[in-house]
């Protein structure tokens, strides 16, 4: 190979491993418990650019294949046949309220005499919601919420108000569990999960910032969660 060549190849590497990580995630672990790893990771290479933005799973996947994203990382709900899974973190969907709410533990069969504020129907927080309360044989869809939220924030703010009570995952409201902004309330013999996963495409030669960053993910982001 000429002189010209390799310096074209050289500056061609260069641009791919300089280029910039494009990575999308659905809202609760993009919120709550990726901005900490993407700190170590950054820490670790800090000549890796980053792009975060924020879609709902069911987007992700789109973006993903119409090659939007490098990295993606989805809610539970989804089985993305033509791209590599990696389930990076499994967390507690607790039914929270207003400590001043007088009930602190109930029946499944109950969850229809208090009122829930929930996100959209077609919102990762009410398909995983859905999801989980499946494998205890009940149906949400009967179900009429007193309110569909859009957003964690503004659902927790509600219920915070103690306008009504809440699906949340553990990340996404443990300060205000330890505050005493909010509470738990038990439901018996069930305990209710989400899952995330961080997913790419298949067969694709990834640069080497996002195989840096599957690895570190693999190997060390998810101790480095918020």
């Amino acid at each position: 190979m000429t002189l010209w060549g390799n310096l074209q190849n050289d500056l061609a590497n260069v641009e791919n491993n300089n280029a910039t990580l494009q990575i999308g995630t659905c809202p609760a672990i993009g919120q709550y418990a990726l901005p900490c790893a993407l700190y170590l990771f950054k820490q670790k290479y800090p000549y890796n650019s980053v792009s975060v933005q924020s879609f709902s799973s069911e987007q992700i996947l789109y973006h993903l294949k119409e090659h939007s994203f490098q990295i993606g990382f989805i809610q539970d709900g989804y089985n993305p046949q033509d791209l590599t899974s990696y389930q990076v973190l499994k967390n507690p969907l607790i039914l929270v309220a207003s400590p001043q709410m007088d009930l602190s533990i109930i029946e499944l069969k109950e969850l229809h005499t208090i009122p829930l504020i929930l996100g959209p129907e077609n919102s990762d927080l009410q398909k995983s919601l859905r999801l989980s309360l499946s494998q205890y044989g009940f149906d949400l869809t009967p179900l009429k919420p007193l309110l569909e939220l859009d957003g964690l924030e503004s659902i927790k703010s509600t219920v915070r108000a103690g306008h009504g009570c809440s699906f949340l995952p553990y990340f996404s409201i443990k300060k205000e569990l330890y505050s005493k902004e909010l509470k738990e309330i038990k439901i018996k013999g069930v305990n209710l999960e989400t899952s995330f996963s961080m997913v790419w495409r298949k067969e694709e030669n990834l640069t080497e910032a996002a195989r840096s960053f599957i690895d570190f993910i693999k190997n060390e982001g998810v101790k480095g969660f918020c």
